[in-house]
């Protein structure tokens, strides 16, 4: 190989070095974002449960009350 051949393949080595850098970036930044959303879901569903079960539980108090 000649040297310029040499030459053309360390500068696209260069390029893919920086473009894998900066997909890492962009990887951790998107896991970071699904996390996130991850724990919201968590905390939403953590409502919903607690809120079902406030519910359940004035269903009950309404079932048992005295009429009148």
């Amino acid at each position: 190989m000649t040297t310029d051949a040499f030459d053309l393949l360390e500068q696209r080595n260069i390029e893919l070095e920086a473009e894998k850098e900066s997909l890492l970036l962009e990887l951790a930044h998107t896991q970071g974002e699904r996390d996130a959303a991850i724990r919201r879901a968590q905390v939403a569903e953590d409502e919903r449960d607690a809120l079902a079960a406030h519910v359940e539980r004035l269903h009950s108090f309404i079932e048992h009350a005295p009429a009148g």
